[in-house]
C-alpha cells in the first residue's frame, strides 16, 4: 500500500501520507479511508504528507478527484494542508490540484514544513 490514514487525536487532525508511485486506484483508496475517517470522528482539518509521493498522474484524473471531494456535504467545511513532494512532477500535480480546490472554493494550501502547516490547520 502506497499509502496510510489517521485520525491524529491530538491536535484532531487526519492524516494522510502518500509515498512513491500511486495509480489512480490507490489514490481512490486513500481519498475513501480519509472520507471514512473525517465521517467517523467529524474533523474536517486534513494533514497530507507527500514528501514521498512520486506520482505522475493525468491533469484529469487530479481534476476528478477534486470534483469527487466537492461533492461531499463537508467539503466547504475541510482545510486541507499538503507537504509538497521532493517530486517535480509530483510537485506539479499538487499545484494544479491546490488550484483547482481554490477555484472551486475549497480550503487547501501547499506547505514546505510540517509545523507550518499544522500551525495553518490549527488556527481558528
Amino acid at each position: 500500500m502506497a499509502w496510510s490514514a489517521i485520525y491524529n487525536r491530538e491536535p484532531g487532525i487526519i492524516e494522510t501520507t502518500y509515498i512513491g508511485q500511486m495509480s489512480r486506484e490507490e489514490l481512490q483508496e486513500a481519498i475513501t479511508a480519509t472520507v471514512e475517517l473525517i465521517t467517523a470522528n467529524r474533523v474536517y482539518l486534513l494533514f497530507g504528507d507527500a514528501m514521498k509521493l512520486e506520482h505522475d498522474g493525468s491533469i484529469f484524473d487530479i481534476y476528478e478527484m477534486v470534483s469527487v471531494f466537492e461533492q461531499f456535504p463537508f467539503a466547504h467545511y475541510m482545510k486541507e494542508a499538503l507537504l509538497i513532494p521532493v517530486s517535480k512532477a509530483a510537485l506539479a500535480d499538487l499545484a494544479f490540484y491546490e488550484t483547482a480546490c481554490k477555484n472551486r472554493g475549497l480550503n487547501v494550501r501547499l506547505f514546505n514544513d510540517k509545523d507550518d502547516a499544522i500551525r495553518w490547520l490549527c488556527e481558528k
